[in-house]
């Protein structure tokens, strides 16, 4: 019998020097890191990959050892996924340069949504509880429910 070892995935691109000069060539101004997140953002916003329109830039930070900030990451059990912005972004796993770390944007979920059950008593489906004016009669909000923890 093996033990699962279960990873948290999150994506990230890697930009290096020459990109960060190339785009200051073109927009003819200095870059912040406000104008590069929301350049990326756009980026992956307009992306023909629909899997791609739903991530928005977390963080970024500069690394002189790409390599071992991916190594340090599996060893808590993140395994970083490189994302391409552009068609021509070549893969950096090594080396240095500028990490950007992304983040899924989650729909609205349905949870957040009052559900009324009767005159008296209110259901939120997010916390899943149930409250009562008087308190009295009420059955615990998971087995009330038909729900399993």
């Amino acid at each position: 019998m093996g033990i699962e070892t279960r990873y948290n995935y999150f994506y990230y691109t890697v930009l290096d020097q020459d990109w960060f000069e190339q785009a200051e060539r073109t927009l003819t101004t200095e870059l912040t890191t406000e104008i590069i997140v929301n350049v990326i953002n756009l980026k992956l916003k307009r992306s023909n990959d629909s899997t791609l329109n739903c991530f928005k830039v977390d963080y970024s930070q500069h690394s002189d050892d790409i390599e071992r900030w991916i190594y340090r990451n599996m060893q808590h059990k993140e395994c970083p996924i490189f994302v391409q912005i552009e068609n021509n972004q070549p893969i950096i796993t090594s080396g240095k340069g500028t990490l950007f770390v992304f983040y899924q944007e989650q729909e609205e979920e349905e949870g957040n949504v009052d559900v009324e059950c009767d005159d008296e008593t209110r259901y939120n489906e997010d916390v899943q509880v149930i409250a009562s004016s008087d308190n009295q009669g009420t059955v615990d909000s998971l087995t009330g429910l038909g729900g399993i923890l």
